[in-house]
């Protein structure tokens, strides 16, 4: 058989073994399993099965809301298909993606094409015929269909590790010829924050559609309140308790809308401002400032060798050394700069009325106390050092993109000359 290989069948004809592009596959008859790649797992016709399940789904959530909550759920654990694919399954990115997309097209994904990987640009192109989100929505009237989150999902979560920067896939679906292509590129946004968002979006709606019926009835309640006040006391007694229930529930919903953008605008690992947020606090500064020709200046700074942390002391280790970072950096600056983190061991540092290039203090101690202060975790003790880039804002440049890809230059430099350094321009 091509690509794969029968294992003799056990006597009684109840464990069947096969192995296809390197998965094995396990079928134990008498128990009613199926196990690929190791994994417990089970088969679905997809349609009707499949479809019968997520179409009423996708329907009653909205095609945006379904979308990405399925995506940001596949992208995740993409991390560790990653590493398998570089540590495993081929001696670079691209060949272990082929190889990987070869195994899951053994369990009916499709078959997975890599035209372009552009890792200076950060691009590239991935293409899957006979793909099974495709097949599945083919039938269906075009208002109906809602595209390939799940894949998008994978897509996006593989090439985010494999370019070291937040990524994004757009994705084109041929319906009739049964295949997605998906452009992937660079971006500022996350699944995860568009996520976020489109639920705040959404409990504004609810909020607002609550608002007019508080409206409407509020002016009913009036009316009625006119017509019966002679002879009633008892109904208005009861419109003023309707009242105060509906004000304490504007009141809730106030208070949860409050969370939410807290939620949207903190990492919730380190409590360092989120990409997002970053943005919007420097807008907020410059509005508020009255002198807007104060200098600032912008500072990239990035863990050094931080695979290396997290496949010596695993996730957890890697997360206490970014808490540790994180405390540290906020720690040495002053309480006015604004902190975030970039992404990954990435983090950003807006240090405000400084001009670094005149004063570097700063940025040079931070990283000394870096190097110098010890971590423990399980009883080990190590140490770490970060690597920096750090540039001025030119005057009202409230976007920042410019001084951050100056920043993110400089510290690609600083990475390339042997790390625990800065390079300041």
């Amino acid at each position: 058989m091509d690509n794969g290989k029968v294992v003799t069948p056990s006597a009684d004809q109840n464990q069947f073994k096969i192995e296809l592009n390197n998965v094995p596959i396990h079928w134990e008859l008498n128990k009613g399993s199926f196990t690929f790649f190791g994994i417990k797992s089970v088969l679905f016709w997809k349609d009707p099965s499949l479809l019968n399940i997520i179409a009423p789904l996708a329907k009653e959530l909205g095609v945006d809301m379904f979308r990405l909550l399925v995506a940001d759920s596949t992208s995740e654990g993409t991390k560790e298909d990653y590493l398998l694919m570089v540590n495993t399954m081929g001696n670079t990115f691209e060949e272990g993606f082929l190889g990987w997309g070869r195994a899951i097209s053994a369990a009916g994904w499709g078959t997975f094409e890599l035209p372009e990987c552009n890792y200076p640009s950060r691009k590239a192109t991935v293409i899957v015929r006979n793909a099974w989100e495709v097949g599945m929505q083919s039938q269906l009237p075009e208002n109906e269909r809602w595209g390939c989150p799940f894949l998008q999902g994978k897509i996006i979560g593989l090439f985010s590790q494999a370019f070291a920067v937040n990524c994004w896939a757009d994705e084109y679906c041929d319906y009739n010829n049964g295949y997605v292509q998906f452009s992937i590129y660079q971006t500022g946004k996350t699944i995860h924050e568009e996520l976020l968002q489109l639920r705040e979006l959404r409990m504004e709606e609810r909020e607002r559609a609550l608002v007019e019926q508080v409206r409407l009835q509020t002016i009913d309640l009036a009316k009625a309140h006119n017509r019966l006040e002679a002879y009633s006391h008892s109904l208005e007694k009861k419109v003023e308790e309707r009242t105060q229930e509906l004000e304490l529930l504007l009141e809730i919903l106030r208070e949860e809308k409050q969370k939410l953008k807290k939620m949207a605008a903190i990492d919730p690992l380190t409590g360092l401002l989120n990409r997002r947020a970053f943005y919007e606090e420097y807008k907020l500064l410059i509005k508020k400032r009255q002198d807007d020709k104060k200098t600032d200046s912008l500072i990239m700074l990035d863990i050094d060798s931080f695979k290396s942390i997290n496949d010596r002391y695993g996730h957890a280790g890697g997360d206490h050394v970014l808490i540790e970072f994180s405390t540290l950096l906020k720690a040495t600056f002053y309480p006015h700069d604004i902190y975030a983190r970039f992404g990954g061991e990435e983090f950003i540092v807006i240090c405000t009325d400084l001009d670094i290039t005149a004063n570097p203090a700063p940025l040079h101690r931070f990283l000394k106390i870096i190097e110098e202060h010890p971590l423990y975790f399980e009883g080990q003790s190590f140490n770490i050092t970060a690597s920096a880039g750090a540039t001025l804002i030119e005057h009202q440049d409230i976007n920042l993109d410019k001084a951050i890809k100056a920043a993110d230059l400089l510290l690609y430099k600083a990475k390339k000359n042997g790390r625990n350094q800065a390079i300041i321009g």
